[in-house]
């Protein structure tokens, strides 16, 4: 499954990077940084940051769109 922005409902990675549902590890990726207590990723279509959150992984921290609202 992609995860898309939901600004700009761009792909912001594609699942065969990690996962199905994680993304962050991939050098392709869009750096994921931190900004308070939450963690975001600029979108490559639209520049908006799209808040992350934590996804299990076997390689390591990955994240996920975070689809909760903020």
């Amino acid at each position: 499954m992609n995860q898309h922005c939901p600004h700009c409902n761009e792909i912001i990675f594609h699942a065969q990077h990690l996962d199905e549902h994680a993304f962050g590890s991939d050098l392709s990726d869009p750096r994921v940084y931190q900004s308070g207590v939450d963690w975001y990723a600029d979108c490559p279509g639209c520049n908006q940051p799209v808040r992350m959150e934590a996804a299990p992984s076997e390689t390591g921290l990955a994240y996920r769109v975070a689809h909760t609202g903020k």
